[in-house]
C-alpha cells in the first residue's frame, strides 16, 4: 500500500521539536504510536543543512522533498514532513518528505 501523498495530507498533529524530542525521550513506544507515520507540522531552529537534509534543534532529521535553497542555517522554520523512525541511542527524530511551510 502506497502512502498517501504529504503534501495533500492534513498534519496530524503541529509541535515544537523541544515538545516531540522531550515525549520520544520520555517514551518512545508511546510516542511512536502517536506520531510514526503521521504527518506533522514542527517548529524549530536550522542547526545544520547537507544537500536535501536539514537538522532542526540538533535532534529533528528532515529529508526534503525537493532542495529549497531559502532555507538557511539559524532560522526559525516550520516544516511539514512524516515522522518515519526515532533512533533513542542518539535522540534523533527522523522525519521524510519535508517541505517549508513558513
Amino acid at each position: 500500500c502506497a502512502l498517501p501523498i504529504l503534501s495533500a495530507e492534513d498534519a496530524a498533529f503541529t509541535v515544537s521539536s523541544k515538545n516531540i524530542t522531550n515525549e520520544f525521550a520520555s517514551n518512545t513506544e508511546t510516542a511512536n504510536k502517536k506520531y510514526l507515520e503521521k504527518a506533522i507540522i514542527i517548529k524549530g531552529t536550522v542547526t545544520k543543512i547537507t544537500n536535501k537534509e536539514i537538522i532542526i534543534d540538533n535532534t529533528i532529521i528532515c529529508n526534503l522533498k525537493e532542495l529549497d535553497h531559502s532555507i538557511q542555517k539559524n532560522q526559525v522554520i516550520t516544516l511539514k514532513g512524516r515522522v518515519v523512525g526515532y533512533d533513542d541511542l542518539m535522540g534523533e527524530i527522523k522525519l521524510d518528505q519535508c517541505l517549508k511551510v513558513s
